[in-house]
């Protein structure tokens, strides 16, 4: 585990179901006490993804190596006080962070809960997904944050999530309100290489995309689990492993030498958690695609030649895919190119003729 202390000097207050002003001086006069104000002092520490081919060993933490910002949902039950998106920052090279939150204006003793994100904004993107519903704004148990994944590979953030409890009476120095972030999505990594059954075609590689994954989910920070999303007008995504064109066209190898579908070994696709159907090819892709519960398949581009003949027609082929992905693991796959590749209508592709 990467542990990295990192201290704040937060001034809570607990706002009413409203976010703080610019300043963060705004606070809800009505509930006054003793409580309040006063700084409070945070560890942060973040665990690896677990390697879902190696258990017991730990891999990269994530697409971004350090902690830049994060936001923290916070509430009291009895009184009420609830605060939502508050953004945390790191300020400067002693990792001191900066925030708008400030402990609840109630009695030192209640406890606090608190609710934690990050690396949901990079790129300049602001995130708001967390749900705070009237019903369940008070209940630790009904808080939940919706999150999307990109199509593009590129364009992927990673979620770690983090929960605590304590109350200002309790925090000081040497006892910090510790928000441990764990990885809430799986990470998955792709090599691809020819079989010894191709080995005398030349295969050339243009993109490589796997089809049908649910993009949207509801992560429940109660019991660290996830329900997907279909309400949405596309739910379903085709995410880019690759893309390749003109000079950069790759040569597929055998087995022993199958190339990484990434920038770096440290790259990673994220989604959410799922578990996912492969394509059954008995129904062509197209049919496929439009039912109302799409089956997943990897889609190839490329061209697989021997002699004077390209066997990929139309210049795709296919393979079916499905597993089970869990949270904060990573799953690598090795896509082989051999035999069992299909065309658009299901059939397997006859490399005989």
């Amino acid at each position: 585990m990467n542990i990295k202390q990192l201290f704040f000097l937060l001034s809570l207050v607990g706002l009413t179901a409203c976010s703080s002003d610019d300043d963060g001086s705004k606070s809800n006069t009505s509930l006054q006490s003793p409580g309040g104000g006063a700084p409070i002092s945070i560890a942060v520490s973040s665990s690896s993804l677990k390697d879902s081919n190696s258990p017991g060993t730990r891999a990269a933490i994530t697409y971004k190596e350090t902690l830049e910002k994060f936001y923290m949902h916070y509430l009291t039950e009895s009184p009420k006080t609830y605060n939502t998106n508050v953004a945390t920052t790191v300020t400067d090279l002693d990792h001191k962070w900066q925030t708008t939150a400030q402990w609840p204006s109630i009695d030192a003793d209640v406890p606090c809960h608190f609710f934690a994100y990050a690396n949901v904004d990079y790129d300049g993107r602001d995130y708001s997904g967390f749900n705070y519903d009237k019903d369940t704004n008070y209940k630790p148990s009904g808080q939940s944050l919706d999150f999307s994944i990109d199509e593009l590979t590129n364009g992927q953030m990673d979620l770690l999530v983090s929960t605590q409890v304590m109350s200002q009476s309790q925090n000081d120095a040497d006892h910090p309100v510790h928000f441990l972030f764990k990885h809430a999505c799986s990470a998955l990594q792709f090599t691809i290489c020819k079989t010894a059954a191709l080995q005398d075609f030349d295969i050339k590689l243009s993109e490589v995309k796997l089809c049908n994954i649910k993009k949207d989910g509801t992560y429940h920070f109660s019991d660290s689990t996830w329900t997907t999303n279909l309400d949405g007008s596309d739910p379903y995504a085709d995410y880019t492993l690759a893309s390749y064109s003109g000079t950069s066209i790759v040569t597929v190898h055998g087995e022993g030498s199958p190339t990484l579908l990434a920038k770096n070994a440290n790259d990673y696709m994220f989604v959410i958690p799922q578990t996912v159907v492969p394509w059954n090819n008995s129904v062509d892709i197209a049919s496929n695609n439009s039912s109302g519960t799409p089956q997943s398949y990897l889609r190839i581009k490329c061209s697989i030649v021997k002699g004077s003949k390209d066997y990929s027609v139309g210049g795709y082929v296919y393979l079916p895919f499905g597993d089970t992905w869990k949270r904060g693991y990573i799953h690598r796959y090795n896509i082989k190119m051999g035999t069992k590749l299909r065309n658009a209508n299901g059939g397997l592709i006859n490399f005989n003729n």
